[in-house]
């Protein structure tokens, strides 16, 4: 798939580069505490525009489940997980290649687990929804990320596991791979 037209490769993080966090705590915990969908929706919305922070989202979720908020929080931490081996494969590629994120998220959380995992210096632009006020599919926010990264869209491919947000790259011009695994990509990529 990559040709010499192509500088630029840009990521998703939750679902990509770390396992979802929230998403995988709402599924294993819906049924358990009746949890609304839609108000999860709602409150994932909020968080990933900057509306509300990661503590009130906590804090939220602490008083829906009765589960004390240093417990809950801990329990949150403890579904990240960050694919290693797709990390030693974006080192290889920042060799040949700019390396973008954009992610759906809270600063401070998604900041942090990055610095706590050394990924900070993986990226050559990072573009994060609650710092901008865009969330994905908004081609708006592909756009920032392809300024960052001085490329245009058609030198550029967004790597991301949910196909709306392919879509969305789509539509502002970049060439997209939704990703299944490590090997997929690698495939898809001609690597």
């Amino acid at each position: 798939m990559l040709n010499e037209n192509i500088k630029a490769i840009v990521f998703d993080f939750f679902g990509v580069i770390c396992r979802e966090v929230h998403q995988s705590w709402f599924d294993e915990n819906q049924d358990k505490f009746d949890l609304s969908i839609e108000e999860y929706k709602e409150n994932s919305r909020k968080v990933d525009l900057g509306i509300i922070n990661e503590n009130q989202f906590i804090d939220f979720y602490a008083q829906k489940t009765k589960i004390d908020k240093e417990e809950l929080t801990q329990k949150f931490d403890s579904y990240v997980v960050i694919d290693n081996g797709l990390v030693d494969f974006i080192r290889e590629l920042k060799k040949e290649y700019k390396i973008g994120l954009i992610s759906s998220a809270e600063s401070d959380f998604i900041r942090n687990l990055m610095n706590k995992n050394n990924l900070e210096n993986l990226f050559d632009s990072i573009v994060i929804s609650s710092e901008v006020g865009l969330v994905k599919p908004n081609p708006e926010i592909y756009n920032i990320s392809l300024r960052e990264l001085s490329v245009l869209p058609e030198e550029a491919v967004f790597i991301d596991d949910r196909e709306s947000n392919i879509i969305g790259a789509r539509d502002a011009g970049i060439k997209t791979i939704l990703y299944k695994d490590i090997n997929d990509l690698k495939l898809k990529l001609g690597c």
